[in-house]
């Protein structure tokens, strides 16, 4: 059976999500996450992957499939893709590259999507796969998409907002003085940079990395005021957090839940930790990890002591981030004194 581009296109996902969930094997559940990826993918991504206007044509096509399925179903794929995340875990499995093979699980989910597209005389599409898996789902998907009897006939109810979001999180634009974010003149090129990170589409966490003095949330202030509304920008007060907590692990569950209750592909979380201890970012980093690649964007700036000692002899957590390096300018409004 002939596989469309898309079909590509979400293995290659699907092997993304069985890698960076430490797993041995691409299951059934890798495979829906990676759909409801591809289903948020704009047309511009879209064109990144492939050069020759006719595949870009098919990809856009066979994405607004899947697109309509989910909408038939009341199925939010951040949402849907988050939670499945988190119900599946992390494994131990190290994948040091090489062939990466699917499970039987998943073998036949592809033999159930082949006999699909022969009743249709197409070729095998995402959408073949969507509907096997929504059709016959696993219990982890059945808990992440909230049963679905319930879903295809009940409209969905929206989620209360979290205690915890309306506490902890608040838009940058809330901080600013009247007359907004205001950085000099030689901060133009950080700003720019900054900006750009912001609006891309790279979905990976950005880390800022900051030398002493230098004041990060005007610069991330500036660059979301430049980017014309097209992300979201909060700052999560995860200080904040920790201090309220009465210890390490309730803080975890408290940020852990935060983030599973702000699953929305047009937000960034912002959080500075550039004033906290190299052991406290460690833990901050722990938490945060089941949470770069499935969660709402995040942006988080630390110092040059963190990130040495911290992240950099890391391999998993230096690979996972965009760096992004803001050096000390010398200029008074820049500088905390």
């Amino acid at each position: 059976m002939e596989l469309s581009p898309s079909v590509e296109l979400v293995w290659s996902l699907a092997g993304h999500e069985m890698v960076s969930g430490r797993m041995q094997e691409v299951e059934p559940e890798h495979f829906l996450c990676a759909l409801l990826k591809f289903s948020e993918l704009d047309n511009v991504d879209l064109e990144k992957v492939a050069s020759d206007q006719s595949v870009v044509k098919a990809l856009v096509t066979e994405r607004d499939k899947v697109q309509a399925i989910l909408k038939d179903h009341s199925l939010s794929s951040a949402r849907v893709r988050h939670d499945l995340r988190r119900l599946m875990g992390r494994g131990s499995h190290e994948h040091t590259g090489g062939s990466i093979h699917r499970s039987d699980a998943s073998r036949q989910l592809f033999e159930q999507a082949t006999r699909l597209a022969r009743q249709d005389k197409s070729q095998l599409e995402p959408r073949h796969l969507l509907q096997v898996l929504l059709d016959s789902p696993t219990p982890l998907m059945a808990k992440a998409m909230g049963g679905m009897e319930r879903q295809a006939t009940t409209p969905v109810e929206p989620e209360a907002p979290s205690p915890l979001v309306d506490r902890y999180v608040q838009d940058i634009a809330q901080l600013a003085g009247d007359g907004g974010f205001d950085v000099p003149a030689v901060c133009a090129p950080q700003v720019q940079v900054l900006k750009w990170a912001i609006q891309s589409a790279d979905p990976s966490p950005i880390l800022l990395v900051c030398e002493p003095r230098v004041n990060v949330l005007p610069l991330v202030g500036c660059a979301t005021q430049e980017s014309s509304g097209q992300r979201r920008i909060a700052r999560c007060d995860h200080a904040a957090m920790r201090k309220s907590a009465v210890d390490k692990d309730a803080f975890a569950g408290q940020l852990s839940e935060l983030l599973a209750n702000v699953a929305d592909a047009k937000l960034a979380l912002f959080l500075d930790a550039t004033k906290q201890a190299v052991e406290d970012v460690a833990h901050l980093l722990s938490v945060l990890k089941p949470a770069v690649d499935g969660g709402p964007r995040i942006i988080l700036a630390v110092s040059e002591d963190v990130y040495s000692t911290t992240i950099e002899p890391d391999p998993e957590l230096d690979r996972v981030f965009h760096a992004i390096w803001l050096h000390e300018l010398h200029d008074v409004r820049l500088v905390e004194l």
